[in-house]
């Protein structure tokens, strides 16, 4: 399968199931916004609140911390690369510090 088209794909599977789990309808950035897609943000932000979503569809996973490195910084949001490799299900990259911030939140509120 062409790249392009595999990381298009990628995106809006990630889009559709990231949308359900939130409630909203997350668009790629690529379509509808290329100051954030020029940013390293592969779905519009206001749409994935709290988190900026880079998806990644590619066998080689050894550039994901130059990835989450390079993606625009907001304090107020969580940067996560999701990557996804032939044959095996999608995982989440996140800054450490972050899914700590993350737990916290969730004991502090009594879910965990």
């Amino acid at each position: 399968m062409n790249p392009r088209r595999k990381g298009k794909e990628f995106e809006l599977r990630v889009a559709k199931k990231l949308g359900k789990a939130l409630g909203t309808d997350p668009k790629r950035s690529s379509y509808h916004g290329k100051y954030w897609d020029d940013q390293g943000i592969d779905l519009m932000p206001e749409e994935t609140k709290p988190f900026l979503i880079q998806c990644k569809a590619v066998e080689t996973g050894k550039f994901l911390h130059d990835t989450l490195a390079g993606m625009y910084g907001d304090k107020t949001k969580y940067k996560v690369v999701v990557h996804k490799m032939n044959r095996r299900p999608p995982v989440v990259i996140m800054e450490f510090e972050d899914w700590l911030e993350i737990v916290e939140m969730l004991k502090a509120n009594g879910i965990i």
